[in-house]
């Protein structure tokens, strides 16, 4: 015998899009072999149309829940790449290059769950303590801990860099399109 789990996800929400409860159910099927084998008469072009439909490739990154459009945003940060903030070590930095601004971010060494970040001539013209939460594909769907090529990078102030801004703690700032990252040591020399 032979179980299949399947698995149904119920999401309600309402028009603003806020996410009000979600609901799993948990579906076990058991499938007798005998009865299995007993529906496996087909005919000639039920099976060429069933070996047809089995030999259609399936892209590896595609998410079935996810719309073609996000899948493809997916798949073109994929080809792209990036760089996963977590495999930074201690003493490199990152250089993120967007539409309009050349950002510098490394780790704070006494914060470890904070970057530094500096680049922009208003929110951080000089070093200044943040919270990185990963990159966007323009939209609310977020790769977390991920400086992606042809995405936008999104943090947050945070100390006394927040402070003097006068911003509230639920401020985020998003930059223009990363056109090109890369990993440097603190003189800005560019690693392969």
């Amino acid at each position: 015998m032979r179980y299949i789990i399947l698995a149904c996800a119920v999401v309600v929400g309402s028009a603003a899009g806020t996410l009000i409860g979600i609901s799993i159910t948990m579906l076990f099927l058991q499938i007798s072999s005998r009865r299995h084998h007993a529906r496996t008469s087909f005919s000639a072009s039920q099976r060429e149309s069933k070996v047809k439909l089995m030999a259609t490739p399936i892209e590896p990154f595609d998410h079935p829940h996810l719309s073609n459009e996000v899948n493809q945003a997916i798949r073109d940060s994929d080809k792209a790449g990036g760089i996963w903030l977590k495999d930074l070590p201690l003493g490199h930095e990152v250089r993120v290059q967007t539409r309009n601004t050349l950002y510098a971010i490394k780790r704070n060494p006494d914060e470890g769950a904070y970057w530094l970040i500096r680049g922009h001539a208003k929110w951080c013209p000089d070093w200044s303590q943040c919270s990185i939460h990963g990159s966007t594909f323009g939209r609310s769907m977020l790769k977390m801990g991920f400086v992606g090529r042809g995405m936008y990078l999104e943090f947050s102030l945070v100390g006394e860099a927040r402070q003097e801004l006068w911003l509230p703690w639920s401020a985020v700032i998003t930059t223009s399109q990363i056109q090109d990252c890369w990993e440097s040591d603190e003189d800005g020399a560019r690693f392969q």
